[in-house]
């Protein structure tokens, strides 16, 4: 790879990686190299964030080639993220190849037993902040739920929730056998 243009050893690159089942992933192509690996790709790929956003030739390969194209969400500015959103799918037509990821104001210690830290209500709120935007722009649940990575549930009359934040973490534990108080080895009492 250069800055502009797949090398024939990239393409034959690509062309190992897809054969083993690997997405690969380009960080803030320019233009040019985004074409080029659109080109030299036959299946799709990840490009996490662009230098500059898509033309209307480029967005049709997109479409073609069903390249995903990370967004980071920016807690501080979700208005301007929105507006990112917008303006892509505006230029590629639908939402169907972006994916929102979490971005360096977006990063949150695990969740305190008494309630949510300060920080994680603040991201929590800047995502409904930009939520609305996207709503108001027209886009339906569904296409949310996809840009959040979350799958919407199946048709049963319910209504549909918000996608919960891509912060937020659920903890199971699960108990293993041959751990715990039952399995430590019984002392006897002097």
């Amino acid at each position: 790879f250069t800055a502009n243009e797949v090398t024939e050893r990239g393409r034959a690159a690509v062309a190992e990686f897809e054969k083993a089942g690997v997405i690969p992933v380009v960080k803030n192509p320019s233009a040019r190299l985004f074409d080029s690996m659109l080109d030299a790709s036959k299946k799709s790929f990840v490009v996490d964030g662009m230098a500059e956003l898509p033309d209307a030739v480029l967005a049709k390969k997109i479409n073609e080639k069903n390249a995903l194209l990370t967004v980071e969400f920016d807690a501080t500015a979700p208005a301007a993220v929105a507006s990112k959103l917008i303006e892509i799918k505006k230029l590629i037509g639908d939402s169907d190849n972006l994916l929102l990821v979490n971005g360096p104001h977006a990063a949150v210690a695990p969740v305190e037993p008494v309630g949510l830290r300060p920080l994680q209500r603040k991201i929590d709120e800047a995502k409904q902040q930009m939520y609305l935007a996207l709503i108001k722009a027209g886009w339906t649940k569904d296409e949310i739920y996809s840009l959040a990575g979350v799958n919407p549930p199946r048709p049963s009359g319910e209504p549909l929730q918000m996608p919960p934040p891509a912060t937020s973490r659920v903890r199971r534990h699960v108990r293993k056998p041959g751990y715990g108080p039952e399995a430590a080895p019984s002392c006897p009492r002097r």
